[in-house]
């Protein structure tokens, strides 16, 4: 069951999955086919932007970037303040590896940010290879959901939705839904 620490946090929630909805809604049929397989096991965050935002679904402004280099033209085309995150299939959860900084509103910072997450990622986390690292531009503050999709042995393809960020490691609060169930079964 969803908590929520207050009905206007519930409502924007609800308000939020029905946007979602929506945008589904308004993708044409002939653009909903995925053009090559994907990869078996998980996706990382910049390629699976890349994958919905094809779908007609609003991303952040980013650039995956190799080099701090780049990561320093990357941020004069996209302008600050800026989100620098790793990127990885192995790095399912960026916030407890130290793999995501926020608030980014500078060179300085930026060459900060990108120092101290390699240094952590390299000494910590040997067993990560890094596709690179996606610079984006930060969000507005807002409500943070997860999505995701598996193909789950006995159901075929499943949707998974719940809040998203650090809450989705604290609460444990998903749902899943069979992939291709209409708006009318799932209520919305």
């Amino acid at each position: 069951t969803p908590f929520f620490r207050s009905p206007e946090r519930a409502f924007r929630a609800l308000a939020a999955v029905k946007r979602l909805a929506r945008s589904f809604d308004a993708i044409p049929p002939a653009s909903r086919g995925v053009e090559a397989p994907l990869d078996p096991g998980m996706i990382p965050e910049y390629r699976a932007k890349q994958l919905l935002a094809r779908r007609g679904l609003k991303m952040p402004a980013g650039r995956l970037v190799t080099s701090l280099e780049e990561a320093f033209t990357a941020a004069e085309e996209l302008g600050f303040p800026l989100v620098l995150k790793a990127q990885s299939s192995q790095l399912p959860h960026k916030s407890e590896a130290g793999a995501v900084a926020l608030n980014i509103y500078d060179g300085a910072s930026l060459q900060s940010a990108w120092i101290t997450m390699k240094h952590r990622l390299t000494v910590e986390r040997t067993d990560v290879t890094l596709d690179g690292m996606l610079l984006e531009r930060m969000s507005e503050p807002g409500i943070e959901i997860i999505i995701g999709a598996r193909n789950e042995s006995g159901w075929g393809p499943v949707i998974m939705l719940g809040l998203g960020g650090i809450l989705t490691e604290l609460l444990h609060d998903v749902v899943f839904i069979p992939a291709g169930v209409g708006r009318a079964r799932i209520g919305l």
